[in-house]
């Protein structure tokens, strides 16, 4: 598949075919999850959500249409919300001047297999005092919920690059809140209708290992098992990601114009984020345990 613009509307015959392999999805079958799930919103006591097919599509879709999977999903990625307001209930345009410290990326290509690739650059809290934990793990949730609305992104996936060049053992530890690392080992795996393909970490010093042993008890085995480390190899980077959609940091061409693009792509969906936010979920999924193997 060759790589294409990231903010394509209309699946491919190629990714249509892979949705019907790899998620059991055909219309019959969709229709029936559609109908199968929303009863089970109404039928959850104080519990209100967007019912309308694209919202909830995401969400069967990353869990290969498993219809009590992709529910329990929904309900976990409200009560996160509910959980940490001040990270995951804002809108984009609370964060421009956040998004334009070009900290979190997505790349205007998609990766040869059709998926997303975000990068978060954290040497740039290494130049910037006020990029905190709390700040960078907004602008990459509301990145994700911008660009798991892109319908490829459902199917084929998303990897994540985190480059951490340039960062001292104090950034690093400053950036290694317990409660921000909770939060996205969570998002990751149970919480945010997103397919993980992998995380990509590139440029990271020996002390790494400190942020690391924090957060793999939080993972399940199938989690950690799509955690790769490189180093300074980027050779061995452009092995998962083709160079041509990478920027200059790693490798690649891409550069101010393509940074600008996302941004732009991010602050125009700022009614899509605001209509999410209006829905709360206060159950009790976000004080359960995720983190079994």
């Amino acid at each position: 598949m060759a790589c294409l613009p990231h903010w394509i509307k209309e699946l491919t015959p190629e990714m249509v075919k892979k949705a019907e392999l790899e998620l059991n999805e055909t219309p019959e079958r969709q229709k029936e999850a559609l109908d199968h799930l929303r009863q089970l919103i109404n039928d959850e006591e104080g519990f209100s959500t967007p019912t309308d097919d694209a919202f909830l599509r995401r969400f069967l879709r990353a869990k290969k249409y498993d219809v009590k999977r992709a529910f329990k999903n929904l309900k976990l990625y409200y009560s996160l919300k509910a959980a940490y307001p001040e990270i995951l209930n804002v809108l984009p345009s609370d964060i421009e001047p956040l998004l334009e410290k070009d900290v979190v990326f997505v790349t205007t290509k998609r990766g040869c297999g059709g998926e997303g690739v975000m990068i978060i650059t954290l040497g740039k809290a290494e130049e910037d005092w006020s990029l905190t934990a709390e700040k960078i793990a907004c602008a990459a949730f509301i990145s994700a919920d911008v660009t798991v609305d892109a319908e490829p992104s459902q199917i084929c996936g998303s990897s994540m690059i985190f480059d951490l060049k340039g960062v001292s053992m104090k950034t690093l530890v400053c950036l290694s809140s317990p409660k921000v690392l909770s939060l996205m080992a969570k998002g990751l795996q149970d919480g945010w209708p997103h397919r993980i393909n992998g995380l990509h970490v590139v440029n990271e010093p020996a002390f790494f290992s400190y942020t690391y042993n924090i957060l793999k008890p939080m993972l399940s085995s199938k989690m950690r098992k799509r955690v790769h480390f490189h180093g300074k190899n980027l050779q061995n980077l452009h092995k998962y990601f083709p160079v041509e959609i990478l920027p200059e940091q790693l490798g690649g061409p891409a550069g101010k114009k393509d940074f600008q693009e996302f941004r732009t792509n991010v602050l125009e969906r700022e009614k899509l984020v605001k209509k999410m936010n209006e829905f709360v979920y206060k159950g009790v999924e976000y004080t359960e345990s995720f983190y079994q193997n």
